[in-house]
């Protein structure tokens, strides 16, 4: 730094004391949360506070929701932040904060976070559980897919039982 002008060396100690910042308050945001977890919050019995619904909900926003959906399906959900700092945005979104939002961000979750492979609605918690709870909403049109699925099955039974009847036939005539 001594080769640097007067000017630049403004330059950068403000530069270092903006990054010293952003260190400190990076160390006491991780400090408060540990001070957090070690404390019984998770336990607590009240019900959740507006400023927990809001966290939850940009923090479902951020981490779950993929840019895609993002546009598709909030793309007015945090408004016009173009010249908003990061604690304006939470600070806008609380102020206009409704359950609808935090209803709409746990639906979409409960979409997206189903199994599938060999994962299904009788054998898997999450899918149990999603399934019955659509059931509320769809039972009409589960019960039509539901139908389908059993005539194929019955149909594809019916198939195996007289193939397996004629496999026994060829058994008991190989045994005589």
């Amino acid at each position: 730094m001594a080769d640097c002008t007067p000017e630049e060396q403004i330059v950068k100690i403000k530069e270092r004391e903006i990054r010293k910042k952003h260190i400190e308050n990076n160390k006491q945001f991780e400090e408060v949360v540990q001070m957090i977890r070690e404390t019984k919050y998770i336990n607590t019995k009240k019900t959740l506070s507006t400023d927990e619904m809001v966290a939850f909900s940009i923090s479902l926003f951020e981490n779950n929701v993929d840019y895609m959906s993002q546009q598709k399906h909030f793309s007015k959900l945090l408004g016009d932040t173009s010249k908003m700092t990061k604690v304006e945005i939470v600070e806008n979104f609380k102020k206009k904060f409704k359950k609808e939002i935090f209803h709409k961000l746990i639906r979409y979750i409960l979409t997206k976070q189903v199994h599938f492979g060999e994962s299904n609605h009788v054998n898997n918690l999450t899918n149990i559980s999603f399934y019955n709870a659509m059931q509320g909403y769809y039972k009409s049109k589960i019960a039509s897919i539901e139908k389908e699925y059993v005539e194929k099955r019955d149909k594809r039974e019916a198939r195996l039982k007289e193939r397996i009847t004629v496999l026994e036939k060829k058994i008991q005539e190989l045994s005589d």
